[in-house]
């Protein structure tokens, strides 16, 4: 058994969140990254300034890729999938709130850096330097100066306190621990930040809660006191894992005696703390999210009055014309293309792992299960070994176009999701693992260039997932004939990330190079 705090989670990094488009680490992370700054506020906010550092992927994507109007969200605590998101900033206008986004040098190199400064309708202020990391995760790295760590899976309290008092009296600790609080300490040069964490199977008995907010409000040094609400799925401080790659996962499943279709539900209900039927039972509102988010693009049922979308005209001439068909495939891609138009039109679809290759999975696991006739149970136990997967990517490299290109979105859906196909189909874990491998292999290099603006009309997005989806099937068919893919799938991983941190800024979703500076894609900006 691996001791091992740092894995990550297949239902908080892999799979999910579920969002209105039309990306997860642009329009699900500064989501969440200001409902957690309003959490800490405390009260309605009237007040706000959003600073993107000049040098990262924000510029000259954040109305174009959601970021504006999910920060703006998230400051009225709109969660990352309400359907009125994509007017936040509107209901906001309504509301009073007075917004405004600079784009500048704000010190921080992250290509997803921000900094929030907001302000309370009783006038309290707080500042929050925030990175989204890839996936809808995030993390705020600063609290007015003062350096944290606060990621969304905690719930607790910041007790903010001048350096020159920086510690918390003996009565208010002696009575902390006594309840079993957590607490971590965070030090800047003109205050300290006590981080005191509730989040614990140990934090149950009738009052304790009200305890703690006691004690903790009595503290007369006390500057600010914020509180923190756990935003994802998985809470669990204190675990342990029975492995973190591929060599791992296949030596623990022969000595344990584990089949294909048990490793991913394993992983998570240890990574979790969960009973496997909790597991099972989120894992498949996800799998539902994604159905309905292709099943309703192709049926017309969208958010969007004027974009022009192809699954309509498509599922009409896959009905009506000759083409050299693709079998099984051929209602995948279409729902590939059907729910990643969902994605960048702003409509409800889960990300997986990011929402830029949020047609992959449901092509490839979720379309292809239904053709064959898969229980819900059994499309969700796939879907959790697609997502065994992006843990073992997400352990070595970031997901998202700003840090890997598309090679980090669609290339890492499709990896993902031909594992889950060899699962559908009954395979091995060698051969799912291997299926992975080839899949990755592909696509290494893919880039992220999108159009700057919406006249783009979401390309090369939405036919990048079409080919993840072949492509994962196709690589699920060598991996069960037998193919070799010679590179396994760790080192093809790490190979993923040597791509990643050689790859040009310019290729990585900031619109500098590609198809982003094609003539067709600066004038569409332009017009826009």
């Amino acid at each position: 058994m691996i001791n091992e705090h740092n894995s990550a989670s297949i239902l908080n990094d892999v799979i999910g969140p579920v969002l209105s488009g039309p990306s997860s680490s642009h329009t699900a992370g500064p989501n969440r990254i200001a409902r957690t700054v309003r959490t800490l506020l405390g009260e309605e906010v009237t007040e706000a300034t959003i600073r993107l550092e000049i040098t990262g992927s924000y510029p000259l994507t954040y109305m174009s890729h959601g970021s504006a109007r999910g920060f703006i969200g998230g400051l009225m605590d709109m969660p990352s999938d309400d359907i009125h998101l994509i007017n936040a900033l509107q209901i906001a206008e309504n509301k009073g709130m007075e917004f405004q986004f600079f784009i500048e040098d704000i010190g921080d190199v992250h290509p997803n850096a921000a900094l929030l400064e907001v302000t309370g309708a009783s006038g309290n202020k707080i500042s929050a330097m925030s990175h989204s990391i890839g996936g809808g995760m995030f993390e705020i790295v600063s609290i007015d100066g003062v350096p944290v760590d606060i990621h969304g899976y905690t719930d607790g309290y910041l007790v903010k306190i001048p350096a020159e008092q920086a510690a918390l009296p003996a009565e208010v600790l002696s009575g902390l621990e006594a309840l079993n609080c957590i607490i971590n300490t965070h030090k800047g040069t003109e205050n300290v930040i006590f981080e005191i964490i509730t989040t614990a199977k140990h934090i149950d008995k009738p009052g304790q809660l009200e305890k703690i907010h006691d004690i903790l409000f009595s503290i007369k040094t006390a500057v600010w006191i914020g509180k923190l609400q756990s935003i994802l799925p998985v809470t669990a401080l204190s675990y342990e894992v029975p492995f973190t790659n591929a060599k791992e996962a296949l030596a623990y499943s022969e000595e344990h005696n584990i089949p294909l279709a048990d490793i991913g539900l394993v992983y998570e209900t240890m990574r979790s703390n969960m009973p496997a039927e909790e597991v099972l039972e989120l894992i498949g509102i996800c799998v539902q999210a994604m159905r309905r988010s292709a099943v309703e693009s192709v049926a017309g049922h969208t958010v969007s009055s004027v974009f022009p979308y192809s699954g309509p005209k498509m599922d009409k001439a896959i009905k009506t014309r000759e083409y050299a068909s693709m079998g099984t495939l051929d209602r995948a891609v279409l729902w590939s293309i059907a729910a990643e138009e969902n994605s960048v039109t702003g409509g409800i679809v889960c990300a997986a792992p990011t929402a830029g290759s949020a047609g992959v999975c449901p092509g490839a696991i979720v379309s292809v299960g239904d053709e064959l006739g898969k229980s819900e149970e059994e499309i969700a136990r796939a879907m959790l070994n697609a997502g065994l997967i992006g843990v073992f990517i997400v352990n070595q490299t970031p997901f998202g176009g700003e840090t890997g290109g598309c090679q980090a979105e669609v290339g890492a859906a499709s990896g993902m999701s031909a594992s889950g196909v060899v699962s559908l189909l009954g395979g091995t874990i060698k051969e799912a693992f291997d299926a992975a491998a080839l899949a990755l292999q592909n696509l290494l290099g893919l880039v992220c260039d999108p159009p700057t603006n919406s006249g783009g009309l979401g390309r090369p997005c939405i036919n990048r997932n079409a080919v993840g989806v072949a492509n994962a099937v196709a690589s699920a068919d060598l991996a069960l004939w037998g193919f070799d893919p010679v590179i396994p799938l760790d080192e093809v991983i790490w190979a993923m990330d040597d791509v990643s941190k050689r790859m040009p800024g310019e290729l990585r979703c900031t619109c500098k190079g590609a198809l982003s500076i094609t003539p067709t894609s600066m004038s569409e900006y332009k017009d826009s």
